[in-house]
């Protein structure tokens, strides 16, 4: 193998990514997850017709045991992957647990904002469906390119029946 400075060739430079690049995809998954799961809480209570304050205990029991076992089971998942390949990734397992965690938390709880905020019945409901789908949205919009693109073509990639298949014509 050939000496790269020997022939002119600059010493090739170490790529540093940011923490949050290395990241993002734990951000991404615990944010989607974390507003899914609290919005199916908060549906089902609110289905049954129960106390604006059983939504918001229910939803914070949500968000804290689902979020609890995201982080670790991301962090067993990466821990273990990294033992099997005898590899180190870029990022700590530790640290994808704690992002996971907080995404998950942080976003999950705006399906309870209309409860939090003093809402109930169907009103808070309505705002509760229209605040998880701009969410989701916005989680979409923010992750990644991909091949969908960027920005709001990218949000909706984050919607299931958007990126279903037009039907066939008869």
């Amino acid at each position: 193998m050939r000496n790269r400075l020997a022939f002119g060739d600059p010493q090739p430079k170490r790529q540093v990514r940011p923490w949050w690049k290395a990241s993002i995809g734990d951000v991404v998954f615990g944010a989607a997850d974390g507003i899914v799961t609290t919005f199916a809480v908060v549906a089902g209570v609110a289905g049954a017709e129960l106390s604006s304050r059983i939504v918001i205990i229910l939803g914070l029991a949500n968000l804290f045991a689902d979020g609890v076992a995201m982080a670790a089971g991301n962090f067993l998942s990466l821990e273990s992957s990294e033992q099997a390949l005898g590899v180190r990734g870029s990022r700590t397992p530790r640290a994808g647990a704690l992002y996971i965690f907080a995404a998950f938390v942080a976003l999950g709880a705006v399906p309870l904002f209309p409860y939090i905020l003093g809402g109930s019945g169907p009103r808070a409901f309505g705002l509760t469906v229209l605040l998880t789908l701009a969410t989701i949205f916005a989680v979409g919009a923010r992750a990644p390119p991909s091949p969908a693109g960027t920005g709001c073509a990218a949000g909706w990639r984050c919607w299931p029946l958007a990126q279903a298949p037009p039907p066939s014509p008869i």
